[in-house]
């Protein structure tokens, strides 16, 4: 993120850093933020995918590098994984006042 000066992945960082302290706290609105979370990487690798199907679909396979689309194909798999865990796993309880 700092060597490659990527913009990208310090907004990700900020995000992770307020999810990981939502879970920690055990916040009522983790859900929410695990949620907005996985938002930004299912935008970013699925619109990487689309350009590399583009290319290709076109005859432009030459400019896909495989190490690239593969990694694409990982994290936007991941972030997916992680949406979808989120949505089944993650509710949310009132507390008991005694």
């Amino acid at each position: 993120m700092l060597v490659e000066q990527d913009y990208f992945a310090a907004i990700i960082f900020v995000i992770q850093a307020i999810v990981l302290y939502q879970i920690y706290l055990k916040d009522k609105y983790v859900k929410l933020g695990i949620k907005t979370w996985t938002f930004f990487p299912i935008v970013k690798e699925g619109t990487l995918l689309v350009i590399a199907f583009l290319y290709w679909v076109s005859g432009g396979s030459d400019n896909i590098i495989i190490k690239d689309f593969l990694k694409s194909v990982f994290f936007f798999s991941a972030a997916i994984l992680i949406y979808a865990f989120c949505n089944r796993s993650i509710g949310t309880r009132k507390k008991n006042y005694v």
